[in-house]
């Protein structure tokens, strides 16, 4: 399983690297793709080097083919210390209306990398950045899920091709 991880890790820093951004940070954590027990989180968690300054943050999501819906609901939040800073609901649309899967990927598996939201984010405290996500699936174990990473990238306020565009 670790190198699986590793694997996993250095793909995603090798896809957000071929192109000229700062990416900061970047991080996976994997999910046990046989159960994902329902309102157990998974955990990311940065300390920001610049407070104040624009990053866009990108996610990656990794699942089975074996994954069950076309759809994923995922409640996510970022806490710094005991405060709740951001929370959200998302929904992913993993696979199209002909049940053709979105990500890429050969084999077994399939990675979606999209932006986690539509602003910027800037971090305006020190601190130890938690971001938290929970299925919101009914399932009371989901199947398929691998895990899920994010890049932090720092952006300069002028750049205009690093604007988080909407999720389709």
């Amino acid at each position: 399983m670790p190198r699986a991880k590793f694997l996993t890790a250095c793909a995603l820093i090798f896809l957000l690297g071929c192109s000229r951004e700062k990416i900061e940070w970047t991080d996976f954590a994997e999910v046990d793709p046989e159960a994902w027990p329902l309102n157990q989180g998974v955990f990311l968690e940065c300390e920001p080097h610049e407070l104040n300054a624009p990053y866009a943050l990108r996610m990656a999501l990794r699942h089975t083919v074996d994954y069950p819906y076309s759809n994923l609901f995922l409640f996510r939040s970022i806490t710094v210390g005991a405060d709740t800073l951001y929370s959200d609901t998302l929904e992913l649309e993993l696979a199209d209306s002909y049940g053709e899967w979105t990500g890429k990927g050969n084999g077994a598996s399939r990675e979606l990398i999209f932006p986690f939201r539509k602003n910027w984010l800037r971090f305006e405290r020190s601190g130890v950045y938690r971001f938290n996500f929970v299925h919101g699936m009914r399932d009371s174990s989901l199947l398929g899920i691998e895990g899920i990473g994010l890049s932090l990238i720092r952006v300069e306020e002028e750049d205009s091709t690093h604007r988080p565009q909407p999720l389709r």
